[in-house]
């Protein structure tokens, strides 16, 4: 015979096995007061490979529409490009899942990664998919990963079609654009009918240069958090700018090192000319990571890099950044030896700010 504790402390311990779906599974059959906790941790997450795991999903909630109640985030992992069904499983996922999850609130279409940018998984959402985002669907947040879309107007009627959306994250994701287009020319290529996009989280890494300044763009009255990744030397010169952002507080910018020992001032000098288009009085955090893997320091030495940085704290400690509240800094990996003399060298470039509290180091050689 049980004596159960109070259902409380029951929720209490049941939630401490939510990362372990085969105890979740046992625990639901222990008693009905167990069943909906259980449930909720087996099914707030959901992920989809196959035809047969999406029918399999819809015939349970069909079964028990709680379930449906249960389910907030959808992670897709179509296959590859030869697989003409990647495509089709992503658009009859939108079709036949959106009007069964009212609380759906992310869905992440993570395909394989892929080495090449021309052997994306190629996605097209049909019109009966999109209707049904209109008008179901309260997705808040989404994810996507090595996609390729058949052009700008076709993506952005697909975000257009998520009314809730305000966090996009992109990573190796290519729009095709028929036609080459300027900054000046971005309504032409968005579709007349989207003027904004009411995003306050944007995160991009690896996309089409001119596809980051129209999703800023179209943003600008509404991004409050902002993270960049520059890995290829030649977005230095198109880095985007930020001069229209009304509401950016908090801004990341990763700059990799493509090359061993290519650590520099070169960028530095890219997060200085990012961060000073910024308007008056906006940033409030500021986090800069520079990845990659670096033996030795730059063959002209790192008091130029010093140099460099002093450059950026002298503008950060102007009145024009008199909101920022907060400077992290994620030093490039490498030797002992050589992340000490890294860690120096932003050390005596940023002294100010570190004076002030304002500066936080993370040194790559220590893992948490």
């Amino acid at each position: 015979m049980l004596f159960p504790f109070p259902i409380d402390v029951e929720e209490v311990i049941i939630d401490q096995l939510r990362n372990g779906r085969y105890a979740l599974l046992k625990g639901s059959l222990v008693c009905k007061r167990w069943q909906p906790r259980c449930y909720y941790h087996i099914f707030r997450v959901v992920h989809i490979h196959t035809h047969r795991q999406l029918g399999l999903l819809n015939s349970t909630i069909s079964l028990n529409k709680k379930i449906g109640e249960m389910v907030e985030v959808i992670i897709l992992t179509p296959g590859p490009l030869v697989d003409r069904s990647s495509a089709a499983l992503i658009d009859l996922a939108f079709v036949v899942l959106s009007p069964r999850l009212p609380n759906l609130s992310s869905v992440k279409v993570l395909a394989p990664r892929s080495g090449s940018m021309t052997t994306l998984t190629q996605i097209r959402v049909q019109k009966p998919a999109m209707a049904c985002l209109r008008s179901y669907a309260r997705i808040e947040e989404l994810h996507l990963r090595s996609m390729s879309f058949s052009g700008p107007v076709h993506f952005f009627t697909v975000l257009a079609s998520m009314r809730s959306l305000r966090t996009l994250h992109c990573c190796s994701v290519l729009v095709r654009e028929p036609n080459a287009t300027s900054g000046g020319q971005l309504e032409s290529f968005t579709g007349s009918s989207l003027v904004t996009l009411p995003l306050s989280t944007l995160y991009v890494e690896e996309i089409n240069e001119w596809l980051v300044k129209a999703l800023l763009y179209l943003s600008r009255s509404t991004l409050e958090m902002l993270s960049i990744h520059i890995t290829d030397r030649g977005q230095y010169d198109t880095a985007p700018r930020l001069s229209d952002m009304r509401r950016l507080c908090s801004l990341m910018v990763v700059v990799k090192a493509v090359q061993c020992d290519q650590l520099g001032t070169q960028e530095v000098e890219v997060v200085h000319n990012l961060v000073t288009t910024i308007p008056r009085g906006k940033l409030v955090f500021l986090e800069i990571k520079f990845s990659g893997y670096c033996s030795s320091a730059p063959a002209y030495g790192l008091e130029p890099v010093s140099g460099r940085l002093s450059v950026l704290e002298r503008d950060l400690l102007m009145d024009h950044f008199s909101s920022l509240r907060a400077v992290s800094l994620t030093l490039p990996s490498g030797g002992s030896n050589s992340t000490s003399r890294w860690t120096d060298a932003f050390k005596t470039g940023l002294s100010q700010l570190e004076k002030r509290g304002l500066l936080s180091l993370t040194d790559p050689r220590v893992h948490v």
